[in-house]
């Protein structure tokens, strides 16, 4: 008779970790499987089938469990002698585990504040040991986020019981919170030395609630909420607490899959947060999943009291969209690809950061599942993913349609999909209807593995009686506008214009319009099919926005097309070298691209380029100024005085009526001509300085474009500054100011909103240092980035220098390297220069 195996399903996902750990990678497609099975042969001299393997990493259903000899062989792989080696020595850690939390406090009758600290820590250790082994990204490469460092540090020296941080899964909430934890309490050098501070990984309580451990019942003990023990009573009089008592609990959605054991859970806590408000120095730190959250909230509600007790949380904004985690900013993604820096080519790595800087797809990668699949992605092809494209196709192929449950994952998809009928009916699918398709009903457990990783989500909908349903829609917009996308691309085997033709036809009225055509453009470019990227302009000129009564009212639909095109061109070469000329021949190509996505960040880089061909075609007097002054500033910017001189000299050849001139054209052209003259010739010309102010004066008297007046204010506060005219500067600004709110909002122009920031410098240079850092603070840097991410030099070297003045060199130095970094990336030779010379002889020359 074969000899009797212990096996368990923990054991077995033990096993499974030291594989993978030992190979290096993750499990998910055939070849993976592949690779491992070659790598046993080489290390043990033992073969394991990839029809085996592919089983039990659940790949295949498995109908058995794994034979003696699968288990010996993968074990031996793992560096143990065979699987009861394994299983015997896991069987001790766990009961010596068991036996650590079990254990109620300190032995001794008489409870001290630093034995039970030396108690706690021991659980904590313990947690954030198994934690580090588990986060998406390796625990040495991520990093500290700071808002979360703000957050619980605000909330430790507030009156507040409890907070949580909530989000799908995949939003490092267990990175993020150990990282914090570590920093503020278990560091070399800890934030608060006399806390006591319970860390708990839910997922491990799992393990042991299996085996009867009760959590609620440990709660109570460890928090001294039993009838023998209550710290609230020790601790108090003439024994008071030497610092706060703190329970941190990560993943709480893991503690148990039970629902009546986690209702138990969630009323524990919150009776410890309702008996301890009274106590401030006992504090509550939580992260989990929203739909979690949901069941808090719900409680929550039952007993609206407690609410007053939480920091920072939410009881009525948690739909779909909801999590209070926000997504990795570019500094961020920044700190952790250096922190992997030396796994990455030279060539590898410049690429990556460009792209990180480049932030045409960042609102992709910013989450942090797909910035932790982006870097794998890079590792294992030795290439930088250059578009969403490449992305999400890689993220439907390792997370959907590979890996446990694949078939029944991509079946629930299609279900959905067909319910929701791509988009057409909502994006939100009921699930009681759903539950009537066979093809949902059937793979249960593919729906829930779905759920746990974030991709689909549950919420409440409430109709107009007040009635209660669950919806389902999918954790992020844009992967669903991706599979409707790819559905119709694929629809006739081959992408196409009438593909698009459908789109525009069908989605007319329908909110997803816009986006599914983004996600066919960038498809036609990912495939490279150009001739259909040109002949777009058959439907543009068809729903041509320009051409609606209300201009504004369709621009944003008209911008998107655009710029997604526009930034494609950007990092295809082969695009650029094929569409550019023709894009330059073609006279509504002309408006639409080239007059349309100015690509001032790309100006040096491309787009200057890009001009030549536009200056070839376009003969008329404006397209010559405006091809001519964009190749002004280039020059400008690119230190080069030769070719700068030679573009004034065309420049001041042409006769043109300010009245007959776009404001926009007109205020870039003196603004540029007046740059030009104060950095290269030494000064301002008084007779340009004074067309400035006459032509100010002339286009108020005109009908033509009395709406876009504004434009030209801002691009000559922009230069007016630069050249030191602050007075100027402020003057046109009055012009702007009664109806800014109108103007940013009604016309979408970048610039407007910019001048707030060389404002905020003409009061400091003027002496009002405090009304200018008002009014500096006010500037939305997030607006309109995509062709203007380059103005955040401007603006990092101007709070520089009020930060200089207000005496945090820290942070102005901070500033001053990341301006460095994007002059850099954007070949700003004159800015970088200046910048190089350091912050206190730059602004001699500049701002």
């Amino acid at each position: 008779m074969g000899k009797r195996l212990n096996i368990s399903p923990y054991k077995l996902e033990k096993l499974k970790n030291a594989v993978l750990i030992t190979l290096g990678r993750q499990i998910e497609t055939h070849s993976d499987c592949e690779i491992l099975s070659q790598k046993i042969l080489e290390k043990t001299d033992r073969s394991i089938g990839i029809t085996t393997i592919r089983r039990f990493f659940g790949l295949d259903p498995a109908k058995n469990l794994p034979s003696p000899y699968t288990l010996d062989t993968l074990a031996m792989f793992s560096g143990y002698s065979s699987w009861q080696d394994i299983a015997e020595a896991d069987s001790q850690y766990q009961q010596k585990t068991l036996d650590l939390f079990i254990q109620n406090g300190p032995s001794e009758s008489i409870v001290t504040w630093e034995k039970l600290k030396a108690h706690s820590y021991s659980i904590s250790q313990f947690n954030l040991k198994a934690l580090k082994k588990k986060t998406g990204i390796a625990y040495e490469h991520a990093i500290q986020r700071e808002f979360a460092l703000e957050k619980i540090l605000n909330f430790l020296e507030s009156n507040y019981s409890a907070t949580a941080f909530i989000a799908p899964g995949g939003y490092g909430k267990s990175t993020l919170l150990s990282k914090t934890i570590e920093a503020i309490w278990f560091s070399d050098r800890p934030v608060y030395k006399n806390d006591i501070v319970w860390f708990i990984d839910g997922s491990i309580l799992n393990g042991f609630i299996v085996r009867g451990f009760d959590f609620s019942a440990w709660l109570a003990g460890q928090i001294g909420l039993n009838h023998s023990q209550n710290y609230r009573e020790i601790f108090s009089g003439d024994n008071p607490p030497k610092g706060r008592m703190i329970l941190v609990v990560d993943a709480v959605d893991e503690i148990t899959q039970k629902d009546s054991q986690l209702r138990e859970i969630i009323l524990a806590i919150l009776n410890l947060i309702a008996s301890n408000a009274d106590t401030p120095w006992l504090k509550i730190i939580l992260a989990m999943r929203n739909l979690t959250w949901n069941r808090f909230v719900h409680y929550n509600n039952n007993f609206p009291n407690i609410q007053k007790y939480w920091f920072n949380v939410p009881f009525r904004v948690y739909n779909e969209d909801f999590t209070n985690i926000p997504p990795l900013n570019t500094d961020e993604m920044l700190k952790i690809a250096r922190n992997i820096r030396d796994s990455f080519e030279d060539k590898i790595y410049e690429k990556l950061e460009e792209v990180i800087l480049s932030e045409d797809f960042s609102y992709v990668i910013s989450y942090p599942l797909y910035f932790q699949m982006f870097i794998q992605l890079i590792q294992e092809k030795n290439a930088v993913p250059e578009s969403e494209t490449e992305l999400f196709i890689e993220f439907i192929r390792t997370k959907i349609s590979a890996g446990s449950f694949a078939e029944g994952k991509q079946a629930v998809i299609q279900a959905i999909l067909e319910e929701l009928d791509y988009g057409y009916k909502g994006i939100a699918a009921p699930k009681k209807k759903l539950m009537m398709n066979e093809l949902f009903k059937n793979n249960s457990r593919a729906y829930h593995e779905l759920l746990s990783f974030g991709i689909l989500r549950e919420y409440q909908h409430y109709n107009n009686f007040g009635i209660m349903s669950i919806h389902i829609q999918f954790g992020h917009k844009n992967l669903l506008e991706f599979l409707i996308a790819t559905h119709y691309a694929a629809k006739d085997d081959k992408l196409s214009i009438s593909t698009f033709e459908f789109i525009f036809k069908r989605y007319q009225n329908n909110e997803l319009k816009t986006e599914i055509i983004k996600w066919l453009i960038k498809l036609a470019f990912f495939q490279k099919e150009y001739d259909i990227v040109f002949n777009l302009n058959k439907l543009i000129r068809k729903y041509d926005y320009f051409t609606k009564e209300d201009k504004f009212q369709y621009f944003d639909e008209y911008w998107e097309t655009i710029q997604t095109i526009g930034i494609a061109l950007r990092h295809d070469n082969i695009a650029f070298d094929v569409l550019i000329p023709r894009f330059a021949a073609d006279i509504n190509w002309q408006k639409w691209y080239f007059e349309t996505f100015v690509d001032i960040d790309y100006l040096v880089i491309k787009y200057g380029k890009a001009l030549w061909y536009y200056l070839v075609y376009n003969k008329t007097k404006e397209g010559q100024i405006f091809g001519h002054s964009l190749l002004l500033y280039k020059y400008i910017l690119e230190a080069e005085y030769e070719e700068a001189k030679y573009e004034i000299s065309i420049l001041e050849k042409i006769e043109f009526d300010p009245l007959e001139l776009h404001p926009i054209l007109l205020g870039r052209l003196m603004a540029f001509r007046a740059i030009y003259y104060y950095f290269f010739e030494g000064s301002l010309p008084d007779e340009l300085l004074n067309s400035i102010l006459e032509y100010e004066q002339l286009i108020h008297s005109s009908t033509k474009y009395q709406e876009f007046i504004p434009c030209y204010h801002s691009a000559l506060i922009f230069a007016l500054n630069l050249c030191k005219e602050y007075e100027l500067t402020k003057t046109l600004w009055e012009k702007i100011y009664p109806k800014y709110d109108e103007y940013i909002i009604k016309l979408r122009i970048p610039e407007i909103d910019l001048a707030k920031v060389f404002l905020a410098n003409s009061y400091l240079e003027t002496g009002e240092l405090e009304n200018g850092y008002v009014i500096l603070n006010d500037y939305h840097e997030n607006l309109y980035q995509t062709t203007r991410n380059s103005y955040g030099i401007y603006k990092n070297i101007i709070e520089a220098k009020f930060l200089f003045l207000l005496g945090d060199l820290e942070k102005a130095d901070k500033l001053m390297d990341e301006a460095l970094i994007k002059t850099k990336k954007f070949g700003y030779k004159l800015l970088e220069l200046f910048i190089s010379n350091g912050l206190a002889e730059s602004q001699q020359f500049m701002f």
